[in-house]
């Protein structure tokens, strides 16, 4: 606060919300398919997605 404006000069950092809608430990912002749980089956076990 030492200038006039009355706002402080570096911004508080803020919580950051991390969404998991489908409960498989990959956040939403991460997952290619967000509201599909992944299988973890050995198979592109990173994108989020189950496979077929």
């Amino acid at each position: 606060y030492l200038d006039t404006d009355g706002c402080p000069d570096i911004a508080p950092e803020q919580q950051r919300f991390v969404h998991d809608d489908d409960l498989d430990d990959i956040i939403n912002d991460e997952d290619l398919c967000p509201f599909d749980p992944e299988d973890y089956d050995g198979d592109r076990d990173t994108d989020g997605c189950p496979d077929p």
